[in-house]
């Protein structure tokens, strides 16, 4: 076959493939959206080494790894077609220098990792001898959103912090405007209410979008027992889903 019936044939091929793609639409067959995946990593680790711990104590006793295994497990009922969350478990002992290359193996969209926060121990302490009602700790409380500016998707990972804050906010939670003041180990960049920059080595390394989500204080009594409730996990979860859809699909 020469040149020019080869040119031929390839103009008669992208003919049919276009007059099949316009039959199908007249027909109403819809393409199926491409298959998206959500990384969600809980915070910390069950046994954890060296630099690696079990995250803060709430103050009924339970190590922080265990409340973010059970938010992280909710994420999985909530996949669809279009959308898959894959989750790794504090029980799982993946190491935080791990978590971005097995991310990244996993062909996921976004990175999200979530915790419950605590406070400065000075900032608790003084708390704790103080009168106790939840106005005395409201300080400490809310959610908390972060992302990194050394991410190489930083104002995609930006976008996806923001859209968290404002559906949590939409689900009447508070955001934590503690990590803004003035103390020794806080004075994080505040861009807009509980969403702050912050280099962590998970948000840095990440070779895609990501975030690490604060998602209440449980060193705040009120609030622990407050975060326990199943009506609080379902919103949580609702909104970050809601958020993760709007990032994705919008």
């Amino acid at each position: 076959m020469n040149l020019l019936n080869l040119y031929l044939a390839g103009l008669l091929t992208m003919a049919l493939s276009c007059q099949k793609e316009k039959i199908e639409r007249a027909s109403g067959i819809e393409q199926k959206a491409p298959h998206q995946i959500v990384v969600i990593y809980a915070g910390h680790m069950e046994a954890p080494t060296g630099k690696n711990n079990q995250g803060s104590t709430s103050t009924r006793g339970i190590p922080e790894y265990q409340f973010n295994d059970n938010i992280v497990s909710q994420f999985p009922a909530l996949s669809t077609d279009s959308l898959e969350y894959k989750v790794h478990l504090a029980k799982e002992n993946i190491p935080l220098q791990e978590r971005p290359s097995v991310s990244d193996k996993e062909n996921a969209t976004a990175y999200i990792e979530i915790h419950h926060d605590s406070a400065q121990l000075e900032t608790l302490q003084r708390l704790q001898n103080g009168v106790q009602t939840p106005n005395t700790w409201k300080e400490v409380s809310g959610f908390s959103v972060f992302y990194s500016v050394n991410n190489p998707y930083v104002q995609e990972s930006r976008d996806l912090a923001m859209l968290i804050a404002r559906n949590l906010i939409a689900a009447q939670y508070a955001p934590n405007r503690y990590h803004a003041l003035h103390l020794e180990g806080e004075q994080r960049k505040e861009i807009a209410p509980g969403v702050y920059e912050a280099d962590f080595l998970v948000l840095k390394n990440t070779e895609l979008p990501a975030v690490l989500v604060e998602r209440g204080v449980i060193t705040n009594p009120f609030e622990e027992e407050q975060l326990n409730t199943t009506e609080s996990k379902k919103k949580f979860v609702d909104a970050v889903d809601k958020a993760v859809k709007q990032f994705i699909f919008h």
